[in-house]
């Protein structure tokens, strides 16, 4: 635990020009990535889709929105108090229980040599129980995701999806709740094994975990046996039904993917359908001096977000289009795939927020009562943003929380901020989202077509016949008038493309004014020197923090532009 909270003490000398560079000026009004001097890659980084992909995030993703916590695609038996992770199979791998000692028989053979169990242990009336929070026959599912009960013994459910991206989980027997009432006597027992904890378990497994992926299970939803189905509609329809019956129960065409489960009734164990918890991460410098491993970069981790719409003219339109033309492929992604969690960005966002903080904690009730609509890129940047509407950073001894606010100051935020406007009562609405907007696009590989997408959600207010944008100024999207092609050689074919801002037509040089002439030769060679120093210095920054192929140069003075090529296709301007 001292470790820990002296971690912001140590001498950073070493790293003081990253410490300059990563701590914004008490007078300046810069901001942006390359203001902080080095992009922290502990945490997975974000990768927009377009498309849903056959797999459990399609499922778990949607899923989200019901507010029940994160939804297993592979049920297991969990139990409050487990310390484990999520895998993109949406399973949950325990490895501890901080509340039984090493030696019981439910811990298992990851149970780390100087494990201590909290004290004291737990008491029934800390769990709060709920038997029948689900009734039998009950089906759980996304928007856009009907169902039909066409008997109820034997049960028969019938489901049909109109959404580009949905999920539905059926339970014949219905599931019971169980949380914890309190979890303020955890902090400081997980603030003090958290470094221990992702040390040990990366040694255990022997492969890297990113940071906030370490999950301290508090509370859970558990059944006997329930049907899981993904159904995405991509062209068609996606249709299953569920019938009751011996051995699988699921009939479903080709767009459903459908699982079942049921408990191990020799052993009387139930599965859990729904996990909720707190999510723990260490601060950068923490991560780097303590945990830092330099893999290469197709190893790093990410999860997927799908960019576009599942739900109205515009999902209909792209359904449309994959029906007739057939499903447009994601770009492969490099690294390895993590499940997404609204608590990854959270967290990053709140460790940025406590500069003095070495351990955060986010508990998933913090984005629960916030959530409210599909978890796609654009909504998921209002509901972080919300959550810190909402809620407001606490560090204290080197461990960072989020506090909810008060009942009167939550109600005034929120109707300050619904203009999302820069008020004496809601200075930081526009920071907020800005930030968030920040932590993805620094770490985020953004194609073209992805910075379209994310762009057309990101509205505008106009105030005082200024129109403010909630995020950070951008170039102009490529199109047949914003692209130009810079000076490239007959035997330079792959020349990518430069965006340029649009300008009214140049005059006729020919005839210009001989003073302006004059004036244009002399000043030209000096911007264009300034322009490459400038070019040089961005290269220099770009090459120390995300890997590059190839940057091709084109244009000249203010046209000048840089295109920097990425691994898999993925590229962005500068």
């Amino acid at each position: 635990m001292d470790s820990l909270r002296s971690e912001s003490q140590f001498d950073y000398s070493d790293d003081s020009s990253s410490l300059a560079e990563s701590t914004k000026s008490r007078h300046s009004s810069i901001g942006g990535p390359y203001r902080n001097g080095w992009i922290d890659k502990s945490f997975p980084y974000c990768n927009p889709i377009e498309t849903p992909n056959d797999s459990a995030d399609s499922f778990s993703r949607p899923l989200l929105s019901s507010g029940h916590g994160f939804p297993l695609w592979s049920p297991s038996g969990v139990n409050i108090g487990d310390v484990g992770v999520l895998d993109v199979e949406g399973f949950f791998t325990c490895f501890f229980n901080i509340f039984r000692p090493s030696y019981d028989a439910v811990q298992t053979d990851f149970t780390p040599s100087t494990f201590q169990p909290i004290y004291p242990p737990l008491r029934d009336n800390e769990i709060k129980r709920n038997p029948h929070q689900f009734p039998p026959g009950a089906v759980i599912t996304t928007k856009g995701v009907d169902f039909t009960r066409a008997s109820t013994s034997p049960l028969e459910v019938r489901l049909s999806s109109t959404t580009r991206e949905g999920g539905a989980i059926v339970l014949p027997h219905g599931a019971s709740r169980e949380d914890l009432t309190s979890t303020s006597r955890l902090h400081s027992y997980i603030q003090e094994n958290a470094l221990e904890w992702y040390r040990y378990i990366r040694d255990s497994i022997e492969e890297a975990i990113p940071n906030g992926s370490l999950y301290v299970i508090t509370g859970c939803d558990k059944t006997s046996s329930c049907g899981m189905a993904s159904l995405p509609c991509r062209g068609g329809k996606a249709k299953a039904v569920f019938r009751e019956q011996d051995g699988d129960p699921w009939t479903s065409n080709a767009n459903a993917r459908t699982s079942y489960h049921s408990a191990t009734y020799a052993s009387k164990t139930c599965v859990a359908i729904f996990v909720r918890g707190m999510r723990v991460s260490l601060s950068a410098f923490t991560w780097k001096r303590q945990l830092e491993y330099h893999a290469p970069y197709q190893f790093r981790p990410y999860y997927d977000v799908l960019s576009t719409p599942v739900l109205g003219f515009r999902a209909r339109m792209i359904r449309l289009n994959d029906k007739l033309l057939g499903d447009n492929a994601n770009p492969p992604a490099e690294g390895v795939p993590e499940p997404f969690h609204p608590s990854d960005l959270i967290s990053q966002m709140l460790l940025e927020k406590s500069r003095c903080a070495c351990v955060a904690i986010v508990e998933d009730s913090a984005w629960l009562n916030c959530v409210e609509d599909d978890l796609t890129l654009p909504k998921v940047i209002d509901l972080v943003t919300k959550v810190f509407q909402r809620s407001e950073p606490v560090s204290q001894k080197g461990l960072a929380l989020l506090q909810p606010k008060s009942r009167f100051n939550a109600e005034e935020t929120e109707s300050t901020s619904r203009l999302c406007l820069p008020t004496k009562t809601a200075p930081w609405c526009l920071e907020d989202r800005q930030h968030v907007e920040r932590i993805i696009t620094t770490s985020t590989l953004v194609t073209t077509s992805m910075a379209d997408n994310l762009s057309q959600y990101l509205p505008a207010v106009k105030v005082g016949g200024r129109r403010l944008s909630t995020s950070n100024r951008q170039k102009p999207h490529l199109n047949a008038e914003t692209v130009q092609q810079g000076n490239k050689s007959p035997s330079d074919e792959t020349a990518m493309p430069v965006a340029d801002y649009p300008r009214p037509n140049p005059q006729d040089q020919n005839n210009e004014a001989p003073l302006h002439r004059q004036q244009r030769d002399e000043e030209s060679p000096k911007k264009d020197r300034q322009d490459k120093k400038v070019l040089e210095s961005v290269h220099r920054k770009m090459e120390s923090t995300i890997p590059t192929r190839d940057a091709n140069v084109s244009g000249k003075g203010h046209n000048a532009g840089i295109r920097i090529t990425q691994p898999a296709g993925k590229a962005f301007g500068i």
